[in-house]
């Protein structure tokens, strides 16, 4: 006869889930999920087992309660900085438009060029990461902008304008661009 160790800490595994996802996905929201973290008799209650497809349906139910306000906002906060910047609401709403085009071009290339069924949710955080270069090159192109005023002679014509304004731009759009590409190479890499 040994000695035995009392049971100090449990796990719930669930592994049948997907015979019963009803089941268990109501048995994980409405019973087990508040008592993670709980000691009961001595005993504490530290994970649950879900198998990966009630972890996976929990997990995007998480994620999408998370964001359902956090996008919003962050998409109005940039289209506010942008009319500030530029002092313009219909460059603001033309410029994110453009931003959101571009992640519309970029998942079509996704899943109708490269044939690509799945789409992680967690690829929406790319949305974030365009609007931040978009707003970026916008910031860059108004500064090009006003800068024309000081630089050009007060009689220059709207299309030379605009040209010396791209071809100035286009300089530190490229630079800003390519650095934040670099960052995201190195850190794939590493």
């Amino acid at each position: 006869s040994g000695s035995y160790e009392p049971l100090k800490e449990t796990q719930v595994i669930m592994t049948s889930w997907q015979y019963y996802k009803e089941v268990f996905y109501y048995a994980w929201k409405e019973e087990l999920s508040e008592y993670v973290g709980d000691t009961l008799l001595g005993v504490t209650f530290v994970a649950a087992h879900l198998g990966s497809d009630l972890r996976n349906t929990i997990f995007f139910e998480t994620l999408f309660e998370d964001m359902y306000w956090l996008f919003p906002g962050i998409f109005m906060l940039v289209f506010f900085c942008i009319q500030m910047h530029s002092g313009s609401y219909w460059i603001a709403a033309n410029g994110l438009f453009q931003v959101l085009a571009a992640f519309y071009w970029a998942f079509s290339l996704y899943e109708v060029v490269l044939w690509q069924q799945f789409f992680p949710v967690l690829n929406l955080i790319s949305l974030l990461l365009i609007m931040g270069i978009g707003a970026d090159d916008i910031f860059v192109f108004m500064d090009c902008w006003k800068q024309s005023f000081a630089v050009l002679p007060s009689d220059t014509h709207l299309g030379s304008r605009i040209s010396w304004t791209i071809r100035r731009s286009c300089h530190a759009i490229w630079a800003t661009s390519l650095t934040t590409a670099v960052a995201f190479i190195a850190n794939a890499v590493s």
